[in-house]
């Protein structure tokens, strides 16, 4: 018998699951980019409706990333790094990822820039 619950370290096994129609799965828009050969396969929904919530910048439906370095360790390299970071992440969002899942980018992403 197959459990009820899994819980999987990588987006294909996962995702090959919920198209052969054995259950559902909340997961982030990245992964189920990481497995966009999937796509055409699933029915993609934005979270926040469904819980409730009006606003895709809703803080509880939030993931925050940080990059982290010492002071005066490494120059410019952490802005920099950053800087670019959130540039290749806006447009793969809004050119490749948002599209693809049928999603309006803002529900996506919401830059931090500071």
């Amino acid at each position: 018998m197959i459990e009820r619950t899994f819980d999987f370290d990588n987006t294909d096994p996962l995702l090959s699951l919920v198209t052969a129609g054995i259950g559902f799965a909340i997961s982030t828009p990245l992964c189920i980019w990481q497995s966009r050969h999937f796509v055409d396969q699933l029915r993609v929904l934005p979270l926040a409706p469904y819980l409730g919530v009006t606003r895709a910048d809703d803080p509880g439906l939030s993931r925050t990333l940080y990059l982290a370095s010492r002071q005066q360790e490494v120059g410019k390299l952490p802005t920099e790094a950053r800087d670019v970071i959130l540039m290749a992440v806006e447009r793969l969002i809004q050119k490749d990822i948002a599209p693809a899942l049928g999603l309006p980018p803002a529900t996506l992403w919401r830059s931090m820039r500071r």
